[in-house]
């Protein structure tokens, strides 16, 4: 699911208005790190959001009998805790 799916389906479990989502330029990315210790990682992961990051859970799946929480669990807890739900 693509950053832009996830919040298109955030704003949906939310009730909320349908999400917008921009890329920000590398070099207005640069400059808000100087500002912002958030922004100033994000150069180093932003690979994440430029080609699909798969994320296998098989091999903690058999090693510690785990199962991960389907996404949309996941994200409607989060909304409801962010609206004070939960």
């Amino acid at each position: 699911m693509s950053v832009r799916e996830l919040a298109g389906l955030a704003a949906t479990l939310a009730a909320a208005p349908a999400a917008r989502t921009a890329r920000m330029p590398n070099a207005l990315l640069r400059l808000a790190g100087v500002f912002n210790a958030a922004a100033r990682e994000i150069p180093e992961v932003r690979y994440q959001f430029d080609r699909p990051f798969v994320i296998d859970s098989t091999q903690a799946q058999k090693a510690f009998g785990l199962e991960p929480t389907p996404t949309e669990d996941a994200l409607l807890e989060t909304v409801r805790a962010a609206q004070g739900l939960s």
